[in-house]
């Protein structure tokens, strides 16, 4: 036998009807509030007083992104590779260049 549960927002006054969770918060305290349309309404009538003669929110400013800064590569990795395996320089076929290396082959070019 199979069991289906079905849960429903049924506003917080009249238990009969749908509700839709409203968030309010008041300061340091937070309401999450299972209202049906008519009690929306009502709610926002009440508070209307009060939100008109308030300023309008100000505009948050977006936080910066935070980018990493990475150095523009020295060299090109399948060149610095070519150059190892014609003057026997040993450097794994795969993953970062050491450094080392690297100045070996800058030192060659030039």
């Amino acid at each position: 036998m199979s069991k289906e549960t079905v849960m429903r927002r049924v506003c917080d006054l009249h238990n009969d009807r749908e509700g839709f969770e409203v968030p309010l918060t008041v300061g340091v305290h937070a309401y999450a509030l299972d209202l049906c349309y008519e009690c929306q309404e009502a709610l926002l009538a009440a508070v209307e007083p009060f939100t008109d003669a308030a300023p309008a929110p100000a505009a948050q400013p977006t936080p910066a992104r935070r980018t990493r800064k990475t150095a523009a590569p020295r060299t090109v990795p399948m060149l610095v590779r070519e150059w190892c395996a014609a003057n026997g320089v040993p450097v794994s076929p795969h993953g970062k260049i050491p450094r080392v290396v690297e100045d070996q082959y800058l030192a060659a070019q030039a």
